[in-house]
């Protein structure tokens, strides 16, 4: 499969509906599988991520993505756990700032203990749908927009993470 026939296939996935897992090869095809689920996403995404890496979650597509979901419903909810918050602090990052703007709907935590290193990153949409990176310092992904199974491994591990998780003293700026 190439890279065109990856990029049209993620284009065309329904979160809940399309089977199988497509593998993210690229931090182009990996964001655009990221705004694609954020955008299909009605109430709850979950995410752990090393350094909410720019080139992924900070684009226009997926700032806007997040504010749709946060502006969905009152019961949207938001969870990102930034296990290094050093390389998007001193930078414009605008889910941050959105987050500042938005924070009943979209919090920030870091993870404490054997979590801050973990070496996994993953996103939940509405517990379905994942994206799922082994290995964070990797750009191989793996994308399911229907797999239960995986989320029911991913979900607990974060919930276990979140409940551990402090508050960044970097980041008491972007909280209301």
């Amino acid at each position: 499969m190439t890279n065109t026939d990856t990029t049209l296939q993620l284009a065309q996935s329904i979160l809940g509906k399309t089977t199988g897992t497509f593998i993210c090869n690229t931090e182009e095809e990996t964001a655009q599988a990221t705004v694609t689920m954020i955008n299909q996403t009605d109430r709850q995404l979950d995410i752990l991520t090393r350094y909410f890496d720019p080139a992924i979650y900070d684009t226009d597509a997926c700032v806007e993505a997040f504010e749709r979901l946060a502006l969905n419903s009152r019961h949207s909810r938001i969870r990102i756990l930034i296990q290094d918050t050093s390389k998007i602090l001193y930078k414009e990052h605008r889910v941050l700032n959105l987050g500042k703007q938005l924070a009943s709907y979209i919090e920030f935590r870091s993870p404490t203990g054997k979590y801050r290193t973990w070496s996994e990153n993953f996103l939940i949409a509405d517990k379905i749908g994942v994206i799922h990176r082994p290995h964070a310092d990797s750009h191989k992904t793996l994308i399911s927009f229907n797999d239960v199974s995986i989320v029911q491994q991913l979900a607990p591990l974060f919930d276990t993470i979140w409940a551990e998780a402090t508050l960044d003293p970097n980041m008491r700026n972007f909280v209301i």
